[in-house]
């Protein structure tokens, strides 16, 4: 019996041990139990060359966020609880010799096209190593054609593989309420497919809320504005998390090139 039951442990240990060897790494932040989710929800697959390099070096990385509304703090608390200074804050745990400066370029509404033009004209000259690109819900509400979706997006990927800079991006915000107004498949697959042939990190933020609500680690309606605003708080506190998980996945997949 006791052999038995020495066979299941070991059995149960090699089959958690392709999780642990991607995210329970020395350096790989751990994060609050209601933050974890399926790890096939943030892909990295290919190396950032750039912000690897960077480290490396010993320079300061520059990493850009743009986005809509939740990357400028709409929903929390206070605009300093957005994902973006939790980002910061988790990297530094993973790097703690690592020099890192944060800036984001958000403003709420944007459409993919908004900030194109953002990317072009503010985030570019800024010279960043890393650009994580925050897609919002504006396109799928004013109903742009996804022709037009796929066209601003593969014009953003040139610009930044011209500027030398790794990219990572979210998609968008998972909401009971949203699903019942528009039908935001489209575009979710859209850029899954462009992650895809491209082979561009992605972090699946509108799954991995899903998978949050459903699995009651979160509820952020129906009740108080407090507690949704710290709901809010904590879970943007685990998008950042999983932001700099992403990251040392991705610096490590450079160096081993």
């Amino acid at each position: 019996m006791h052999v038995a039951m020495l066979f299941r442990s070991m059995l149960a240990m090699l089959l958690l041990a392709p999780a642990v060897a991607a995210w329970g790494q020395a350096g790989v932040p751990m994060l609050p139990p209601r933050c974890e989710a399926p790890a096939g929800l943030a892909l990295v697959p290919r190396g950032f060359s750039r912000t690897a390099a960077e480290l490396a070096a010993g320079s300061l990385v520059r990493i850009a966020v743009l986005g809509s509304g939740s990357s400028a703090g709409n929903g929390v608390s206070v605009p300093a609880n957005a994902y973006p200074a939790a980002f910061k804050r988790y990297l530094q745990q993973s790097y703690p010799d690592g020099a890192f400066e944060v800036s984001t370029f958000a403003q709420r509404g944007a459409r993919v096209a908004d900030m194109l033009a953002r990317l072009e004209n503010d985030v570019l000259p800024w010279q960043p190593a890393l650009v994580v690109w925050q897609i919002g819900i504006s396109d799928v509400v004013e109903t742009v054609p996804l022709s037009r979706f796929r066209r601003d997006l593969d014009r953003g990927m040139k610009l930044l593989r011209a500027a030398g800079a790794d990219l990572l991006f979210i998609d968008m915000q998972y909401s009971r309420y949203t699903e019942l107004l528009v039908s935001p498949g489209e575009y979710l697959e859209q850029l899954r497919w462009i992650s895809r042939r491209q082979r561009v990190a992605l972090l699946r933020r509108y799954a991995m809320m899903e998978h949050w609500i459903g699995s009651g680690a979160f509820d952020f309606e129906g009740r108080t504005p407090s507690e949704q605003h710290r709901d809010a708080d904590a879970a943007h506190d685990c998008i950042g998390g999983w932001l700099a998980r992403m990251v040392r996945q991705g610096v490590l997949l450079a160096n081993k090139r």
